[in-house]
């Protein structure tokens, strides 16, 4: 069983040690429903990442923070509300756009280049 969560963790850093190199944040914040088991592949994520991570990346912090159900769920909300009431991706679709929407005053220019650059 620990072999399975060591390859896993493995696997996990050497996708968060490539996100970092590209990126370069400053840290990264590791949340969700498997950060219960995390201390069964932390020392691999770790380890990995370490290894991974180059230059200034590498002083980038990992961060564990248990994330409840409701706060993500809230989150997922949120976009999903901001996206109806205001869509910023040019579709082939008639619904009108709200004035507060910036969207909403960028002219059309055609089927090609949807909207013209601001």
């Amino acid at each position: 069983m620990r072999a399975v969560f060591a390859t896993a963790g493995h696997a996990i850093g050497l996708g968060l040690g490539a996100l970092v190199n590209l990126f370069g944040p400053e840290r990264v914040v590791v949340s969700g429903e498997g950060v219960a088991t995390y201390d069964l592949f932390e020392d691999q994520i770790r380890r990995t990442f370490a290894e991974q991570a180059f230059g200034s990346a590498a002083r980038c912090g990992l961060v564990i923070r248990p994330l409840p159900f409701e706060e993500w769920a809230r989150g997922a909300a949120a976009v999903a509300v901001q996206s109806l009431s205001c869509p910023t991706v040019c579709e082939e679709k008639s619904w009108p756009r709200p004035q507060t929407c910036r969207a909403a005053s960028v002219p059309r220019r055609s089927r090609w280049s949807p909207w013209v650059p601001a």
